[in-house]
């Protein structure tokens, strides 16, 4: 599963987060508010609506934006949609990650207080560090690995022998044996005990 995560999709999205206004930015929803042009009559001397810029959660940013091919909103304006999923399938299918992994990242109830860009995007970059280093490290050679290349058949064997022939050396240091004294035959079959 490690080996999908898209972490470089996330570290992109931090990084444009980290242009998005504060006051522009809200997790609980997917968009806030629509990009709108002003509305006026009278040849412009009466202003109906003012301009107001989008607004929304980190993902809504992201399909407003356009970063990432294939994403974008909803028709209807209220989700984001990818790959022919809406909401949060969109996000487990762009990220390459898991349920709880996209509500961690990109659901205000994960959140303590009001998360602002610069907080989401300090979690993605988190996140992507921690895979990029599990997935360094599930790919390093296990011992066993390195057993059956040099031709150990059975390295917990060997392990299990050394330990053994290590504890054998100490019980014998213990009872005052000697690992240089010279094993008599006599000493052998006569003595079971220190000399």
């Amino acid at each position: 599963m490690l080996q999908k995560v898209e972490i470089e999709k996330m570290r992109k999205l931090a990084e444009f987060l980290e242009t998005v206004p504060p006051e522009d930015f809200d997790l609980s929803e997917w968009v806030e508010r629509e990009q709108r042009d002003p509305k006026s009559i009278l040849f412009g001397l009466v202003i109906l609506r003012r301009a107001c810029g989008f607004a929304g959660c980190a993902m809504g940013w992201a399909a407003h934006s356009g970063i990432f091919p294939g994403l974008r909103l909803t028709s209807d304006g209220e989700s984001i949609t990818y790959a022919g999923l809406v909401g949060f399938e969109a996000v487990e299918r762009l990220f390459g990650i898991g349920k709880n992994q996209s509500r961690f990242l990109f659901h205000s109830f994960r959140y303590e207080g009001h998360a602002d860009p610069g907080y989401v995007a300090k979690r993605l970059r988190r996140f992507a560090a921690i895979v990029e280093r599990r997935i360094k490290r599930k790919n390093k050679p296990s011992m066993s690995v390195v057993a059956a290349f040099w031709g150990f058949g059975n390295l917990r064997a060997i392990t299990n022998a050394a330990h053994l022939a290590k504890n054998a050396a100490e019980a014998r240091e213990r009872a005052g044996w000697r690992a240089d004294a010279p094993i008599m035959a006599e000493s052998v079959s006569t003595h079971h005990g220190p000399p």
